[in-house]
């Protein structure tokens, strides 16, 4: 795409709540319609798609995001998970890593993933070796690339990307 390293930014303040963030068309698209869903009662009319304030049914791009993959009736459809990686070339374990959590958080709206999710939605697909991820998933925090949290109940680690990481993912891998 020509347009890839376009950056969007957003912004809205509803008497004391303000929410800003940035990133690319799709990113800032989903995020716009998720925060005018949640602000819907406190928008001005003329944000609305409707006058009367009544906070309307879910777009197609909301229902889109929470199917993940499944087009709507004749609107874009999200990327799936090998058309993402096929566009972003990530050449390393690292690479795949974040190439793929950044799919995780931006199409099915994942916050934390573990290497668990890794695991099972490729790693063990292409023949990965669990050591090796952890392995890489360690290195990436050590490179501010991911940050780890532990959640409570679990003894597995959760990991997000950092900005940082994503601007790895966009920058095309030149660390």
């Amino acid at each position: 795409m020509a347009n890839d390293n376009m950056q969007y930014v957003f912004g809205l303040k509803i008497k004391d709540k303000e929410i800003h963030f940035g990133g690319d068309r799709i990113f800032v698209e989903t995020q716009v319609e998720k925060w005018l869903q949640i602000f819907a009662g406190d928008l001005p009319a003329n944000l609305m798609p409707n006058a009367d304030h009544a906070p309307s049914a879910p777009s197609a791009r909301v229902a889109d995001i929470a199917s993940a993959t499944q087009a709507p009736a004749g609107g874009r459809r999200l990327p799936t998970l090998a058309e993402f990686l096929k566009t972003k070339e990530p050449k390393e374990i690292a690479d795949v890593i974040l190439v793929v959590g950044l799919y995780m958080e931006r199409f099915q709206q994942k916050n934390l993933f573990t290497r668990w999710d890794l695991m099972q939605t490729i790693f063990n697909r292409i023949g990965k070796e669990d050591a090796d991820v952890q392995q890489a998933l360690t290195q990436l925090v050590n490179q501010q690339f991911l940050s780890e949290t532990q959640t409570m109940g679990s003894t597995d680690l959760s990991y997000s990307l950092t900005f940082s990481g994503e601007q790895v993912v966009k920058e095309g891998f030149s660390r």
